[in-house]
């Protein structure tokens, strides 16, 4: 199944209407808005929350994904930067792009597998961030 099936099978949302078979005007609204690190990002913990996230549920979904998507000693990444750790603001695009991926993947996982609670969300996220990593050279 490519995209245009998926979405012809999805249910509407109110921002998108309904794009391809618009009934009224208004239905044809088109979401204008680029995907970014950061909306990629509270996306996946809003999920996370949503499904039942502890505080600690989120501090190990971050520490996974920083060993997952940039490498096994990501603190020396960010001590070499010269950035405290958390600033991904400031990482390096690359960087950034591969954190969106990982959230994007996570997020994805976590849908499929249906994951609730602290436990089942680590390991979801984790399958998520495994499959993203693959997509990058280092």
């Amino acid at each position: 199944m490519g995209f245009l099936d998926y979405w012809r099978k999805r249910e509407p949302e109110e921002v998108q209407g309904n794009l391809l078979n618009p009934e009224e005007q208004a239905d044809a609204i088109v979401d204008r808005a680029e995907p970014t690190r950061l909306a990629s990002y509270h996306r996946l913990h809003g999920e996370l929350k949503a499904r039942g996230a502890m505080d600690q549920t989120h501090q190990a979904i971050n520490h996974l994904q920083n060993i997952e998507m940039l490498d096994d000693d990501y603190r020396k990444l960010y001590e070499e930067l010269g950035i405290t750790l958390g600033q991904r603001a400031k990482l390096p695009k690359e960087a950034k792009e591969a954190l969106m991926v990982g959230d994007i993947a996570a997020f994805h996982q976590i849908m499929k597998d249906d994951a609730q609670g602290h436990q089942a969300l680590i390991e979801s996220s984790y399958k998520g961030f495994k499959q993203a990593r693959k997509l990058f050279p280092w």
